[in-house]
């Protein structure tokens, strides 16, 4: 399987393999890196910090797992 476009905020999305951290600054704020630069990923409405950031690591870690 290819590697898998993940959602990052309503206008960027990074290929699985190009995330290289992810940093939680508290309450709502949350910061993706890539080989590209850092971005701010999208808080769902109804979910913390860091139940955002859980799924994202999920999202992404299932796609680099499909991948190899």
């Amino acid at each position: 399987m290819a590697d898998q476009l993940i959602r990052v905020n309503s206008e960027i999305f990074v290929m699985a393999s190009d995330v290289l951290g992810i940093r939680f600054a508290g309450g709502r704020n949350v910061t993706v890196a890539t080989s590209t630069g850092c971005y701010s990923l999208d808080v769902e409405r109804d979910k913390t910090g860091i139940e955002s950031m859980n799924r994202f690591i999920s999202e992404v870690n299932k796609a680099l797992r499909n991948h190899h």
